[in-house]
């Protein structure tokens, strides 16, 4: 199981130099991937886009709102929650995580059926949810 830990730590380091110029952290990282895909998001939904823990997902937003990559604003279906989203500027930043990820993907899946893949989807997602019980 030892290269389960290699993967992790591979992962996370490819994903950190995604964005040299910004220093994102790895739940910074996984804000803005979930808010690249989703547009908006309130920070209980990013919470669980993200399997991150609410105080984290607190902490992780101010540090982007600080940088002026996202923004919240009054959730119109729910006055009593914020929505929050990304800034106007960051299309390059997004692109750059998603092109990172999208080239992780590809060389980690190389030589992988399509079964092969649809099997290695299904236990990590039960990994995955094994982690987060």
């Amino acid at each position: 199981m030892q290269a389960l830990f290699e993967l992790c730590i591979g992962v996370h380091e490819e994903m950190k130099h995604a964005v040299p110029d910004e220093d994102l952290t790895a739940t910074e990282t996984r804000i803005m991937r979930a808010l690249g895909r989703e547009q908006s998001l309130s920070q209980k939904q990013l919470g669980e886009r993200t399997g991150t823990h609410k105080s984290q997902i607190t902490r992780a937003f101010q540090s982007l709102q600080r940088r002026g990559l996202v923004d919240r604003f009054p959730n119109p279906a729910d006055g009593r929650s914020y929505l929050v989203q990304t800034t106007p500027g960051v299309q390059d930043t997004l692109a750059a995580i998603m092109r990172t990820e999208d080239g992780l993907l590809e060389r980690l899946l190389e030589g992988f059926s399509p079964g092969e893949c649809d099997q290695l989807e299904k236990l990590l997602q039960r990994l995955v949810k094994n982690l987060r019980a």
